[in-house]
C-alpha cells in the first residue's frame, strides 16, 4: 500500500497538483540561459534551471547532454535530494537501463545515447515512483519547472 500511495503521488506531481501545502515555487535558476553563468560550472549549478538549454550541444562551452534535470523533496523545490537515483530505460528494451546518481544539488545528468520514448523513475532509500508517461525529451527542467507544463518540481514524496 506504501508503494501505491507514493506512486499516486508522484502521479499528482506529474498532473500539475500542488498538495504539497510548502508555500511558494522555487523559481531560482529558473532563468538562467544560455551566455549566463548560473552558480558555477560543475554537477551543482544551477538546481532548478533547464540544464539543456545550455547543454544541448549547441555551445561549446558546455558540454552537451542527452538527459539532465533536478529532483526536489517536493512540488514546491524547496530542497534538493541528494544521493537518489533516477533510471531511464528504453521503451523498446534494447538498451540496459541508464541510472543517474543525484548530486549535492539533486543535479543528474547523462552523455548516454537514449532511444525516445523511455520510461523514467526515480528511486529513494528503496522506493521506486514512476512517470505514468513516456517521455520523449530529455530536459527534465523544462516540464519540471514551477510555470511548466509537469506543473511544479520533479521530485520524490
Amino acid at each position: 500500500m506504501r508503494h501505491l500511495g507514493l506512486v499516486l503521488a508522484f502521479l499528482v506531481a506529474c498532473n500539475g497538483s500542488d498538495t504539497s501545502g510548502n508555500g511558494e515555487c522555487n523559481t531560482d535558476n529558473e532563468e538562467c540561459g544560455l551566455g549566463q553563468n548560473c552558480g558555477g560550472e560543475d554537477i551543482n549549478m544551477a538546481p532548478g534551471s533547464d540544464c539543456m538549454a545550455c547543454h544541448d550541444g549547441s555551445d561549446n562551452e558546455a558540454p552537451a547532454w542527452t538527459i539532465a534535470g533536478t529532483v526536489f523533496d517536493d512540488l514546491n523545490g524547496s530542497n534538493a535530494v541528494s544521493g537518489a537515483t533516477v533510471r531511464i530505460t528504453d521503451t523498446d528494451g534494447a538498451g540496459t537501463p541508464i541510472e543517474m546518481t543525484t548530486s549535492a544539488a539533486g543535479n543528474f545528468t547523462s552523455t548516454a545515447a537514449i532511444v525516445a520514448p523511455y520510461t523514467a523513475e526515480i528511486e529513494v532509500d528503496g522506493v521506486v515512483v514512476a512517470m505514468a508517461a513516456h517521455q520523449t525529451d530529455g530536459s527534465c527542467n523544462s516540464c519540471h519547472a514551477c510555470g511548466g507544463s509537469a506543473g511544479g518540481k520533479l521530485h520524490t514524496p
